[in-house]
């Protein structure tokens, strides 16, 4: 999700790069927390979302939440008085864009949190790769950080990966859990001056 996300915004920038307009339009990326982080007072956070919004409808970018979920959760004391909540009417007048990324589960929290609010955005689903293609992407990781690093990760240690993700972490998806766990392991073959990470490291830091 994340690395479609990203080729995403690069193309909506580069679509709207004209000789009219060469800043183009920007994707401003950021969490709910950090938008409203400087909020001390009762009204204060409510008065930065409207300058952002406004902000954002003048020069037509797109706000990037890395945190999407969070927009439920961060505000007041509960959804009905989130930021979600607060931004609603923008959205409605196709006044503000959103862009951001959910797991399953995340999305299904956002929906019982507030009814009704991730029906004002586009869902697109990311099927996960299948597991060809997924350890083609972690050859492809392992290549990188051999070249970068000087630590080999061993084939096993990839397999021992999927296998051991695959049946007790069901709740994220590849390939970002197996390149998150595996930097995991490259970071602890460093400390101890390591040069290889194999099946039986895959399971020690598992």
């Amino acid at each position: 999700k994340s690395a479609i996300l990203h080729e995403a915004v690069e193309a909506f920038h580069a679509a709207t790069v004209t000789e009219e307009k060469p800043r183009g339009r920007y994707a401003w990326r950021t969490t709910p927390q950090r938008m409203i982080s400087g909020a001390r007072y009762l009204g204060d956070w409510q008065e930065i979302c409207e300058k952002i919004a406004w902000e954002l409808q003048r020069s037509g970018d797109v706000l990037w939440l890395t945190d999407f979920v969070d927009l439920l959760r961060v505000g007041g004391h509960g959804a009905e008085d989130s930021i979600a909540a607060f931004l609603q009417p923008q959205l409605d007048r196709g006044e503000l864009q959103i862009v951001g990324e959910l797991t399953p589960r995340e999305l299904d929290a956002a929906r019982s949190r507030l009814p009704g609010f991730v029906d004002r955005f586009q869902v697109v689903t990311v099927d996960e790769m299948p597991r060809a293609r997924m350890i083609k992407v972690l050859d492809q990781f392992a290549a990188t950080v051999k070249q970068s690093t000087g630590v080999e990760p061993q084939r096993d240690a990839m397999e021992m990966a999927w296998r051991l993700l695959k049946r007790h972490v069901p709740y994220e998806r590849f390939p970002g859990k197996a390149v998150r766990f595996l930097s995991g392991c490259l970071s602890e073959a460093l400390l101890a001056g390591h040069t290889a990470i194999g099946a039986d490291d895959v399971v020690r830091a598992f």
